[in-house]
């Protein structure tokens, strides 16, 4: 707090007081002042101060500015977090629809793979199964006018393809024949001819394997068939479905000939 004393006013300044109060403002500044101290404290010396009600710093403006400021601080670290959560909710967001738009195309991929090769077996030419050729050319016509399913030009490629069809063989759904076809395999439902099957299946492989432990690497795939069901009377079905799981079990493998070898006297690690 700060006091004036009249004689610090500026002469405009005070006249304009004196009219203020009544008092007579034409004569000399002494007399004007000695008029306004008559008039206002005329027992005690008058001391002039400031209006504090329209001073805009006092405790309390400045307690409400501060006060506003926390709240606006506030709300902007509020908006800000509100603004990351949405941010990485969308994020999430996006990239589970990436991963289910991912699996859905899958999907589609190995349904209609796996079509492709069940319907191709239905042909007597293909009965053995489809070379990866034969899937291709179907594969890519399906692609081509799928519209549900978006489709990109590296869903047609080879690699793609060769990728589906080893995870589809990981997992059972087909299998790699000998003379690399691929294959859907079909299980008997009557028990009973299940276990003779069963029986006959297991008496093929073990004489496949006798005849190979001493023959092998001497026949290519073909020529082998060909011994074994002359020479045996092995329903051709039943020879290709054994022959099929005993390499698919890595009992036999082929080298780069085409020769067929058991496990145990193949020469190198090359196998196909």
């Amino acid at each position: 707090m700060f006091s004036v004393s009249l004689d610090d006013i500026s002469d405009t300044r005070l006249r304009r007081i004196a009219e203020e109060l009544g008092v007579d403002s034409a004569g000399q500044k002494a007399e004007v002042i000695k008029a306004i101290k008559d008039k206002v404290s005329p027992k005690k010396a008058l001391v002039l101060k400031p209006d504090e009600s329209k001073n805009p710093f006092t405790i309390a403006n400045v307690t409400g500015i501060i006060a506003v400021i926390v709240a606006s601080v506030v709300l902007w670290v509020n908006w800000k977090g509100t603004m990351n959560a949405l941010e990485k909710s969308n994020t999430e967001l996006v990239k589970a629809n990436q991963d289910f738009e991912r699996k859905e195309k899958e999907s589609w991929q190995i349904i209609h793979i796996y079509d492709i090769i069940d319907r191709g077996m239905q042909s007597k030419s293909s009965w053995s199964g489809l070379t990866i050729k034969e899937i291709e050319v179907e594969y890519q016509r399906q692609v081509h006018k799928e519209q549900k399913i978006k489709m990109t030009a590296a869903d047609l490629s080879d690699d793609v393809l060769r990728k589906l069809l080893i995870g589809m063989t990981e997992t059972g759904l087909i299998i790699r024949t000998i003379d690399d076809k691929y294959a859907v395999q079909r299980a008997l439902i009557n028990p009973r001819e299940s276990m003779e099957k069963a029986q006959i299946h297991t008496n093929i492989q073990n004489i496949v394997l006798r005849f190979l432990a001493i023959e092998s690497g001497k026949y290519k795939v073909n020529d082998l068939a060909s011994k074994m069901i002359a020479d045996n009377g092995f329903p051709p079905d039943d020879y290709y479905i054994c022959i099929n799981n005993l390499r698919a079990c890595k009992w036999i493998a082929v080298d780069d000939d085409g020769k067929v070898w058991d496990s145990v006297h193949f020469p190198g690690d090359n196998k196909k």
